[in-house]
């Protein structure tokens, strides 16, 4: 139950800021001796969608901020370049949960690209409700670059969208959106994989799986509020300082790991 909560903060902490969900999960797993399974992996996701649902609706109700043709034109056309990845490469995303040599390059790489893309000039003429479908497809393919381990989907929509010179709200905005249609097709991808093809996973309700939803969902909500907030003044250097300092740790972590071993 400890670890089933403990795995449940980080997903929502971590979930929609450049940093890489799934590396922290992998890390924290190992550093605890835990294991991470499918039931696990499909009820803290619930709890994100659910987290993002909200935002969005608050957002609309209250300052209009989003247009409805604008999110399906983001959404829909932004999504499908990883969509076909991830049905194409299913089984290799899906078995390549581990931190190899590559995944701790992936971190400190990308980091250094947060701190990079802040130094970026913006252009103010133009926002999310006039970007162009060549962009938004640009935009597409940078998040493919998030199916490498280590990466962070947030933090390719945020390099692809600031290379484009979109403002960092606005670049926010673009991560959260594109987001919601990934993770909730990963979600239902997993699931129809899991039950009605491999047949390795069996759905109950359950107290210890309440509370993961519900916990993942709380600690989503505010960690988009404070990632929304904050990082359109301050802007993502601070993450990608953060992705380096995790990177040189986990270094330090699994060459320890194979001196005592």
């Amino acid at each position: 139950m400890f670890l089933f909560f403990i795995f449940s903060i980080l997903q929502g902490l971590t979930e929609f800021i450049p940093v890489s969900s799934s590396l922290h999960l992998i890390f924290i797993s190992d550093l605890l001796n835990g294991k991470i399974d499918l039931i696990t992996t499909v009820s803290i996701h619930l709890g994100s969608i659910l987290a993002l649902i909200l935002f969005f609706y608050k957002n609309n109700l209250k300052n209009k901020s989003f247009n409805t043709i604008m999110l399906f034109k983001i959404s829909f056309l932004g999504s499908l370049p990883i969509f076909l990845a991830g049905v194409f490469f299913y089984d290799y995303i899906k078995n390549d949960f581990s931190i190899s040599a590559l995944a701790i390059f992936s971190t400190i790489f990308f980091g250094v690209c947060l701190v990079y893309i802040d130094k970026l000039p913006t252009n103010t003429k133009h926002t999310l409700s006039d970007i162009s479908i060549l962009k938004i497809l640009f935009v597409g393919l940078f998040q493919c670059i998030s199916l490498i381990p280590g990466t962070s989907r947030a933090a390719s929509v945020l390099i692809g969208s600031r290379l484009l010179k979109i403002n960092n709200k606005d670049s926010i905005i673009l991560a959260l959106i594109l987001s919601f249609p990934v993770i909730l097709g990963a979600f239902c991808l997993t699931l129809f994989m899991e039950i009605f093809v491999n047949k390795t996973l069996t759905l109950s309700i359950s107290p210890k799986l309440v509370l993961s939803i519900f916990t993942s969902f709380i600690c989503s909500y505010f960690s988009i509020l404070f990632f929304f907030k904050h990082s359109s003044r301050i802007g993502f250097k601070y993450f990608g300082y953060y992705r380096i300092l995790l990177g040189f740790i986990l270094i330090l972590y699994y060459f320890s790991k194979t001196i005592y071993i």
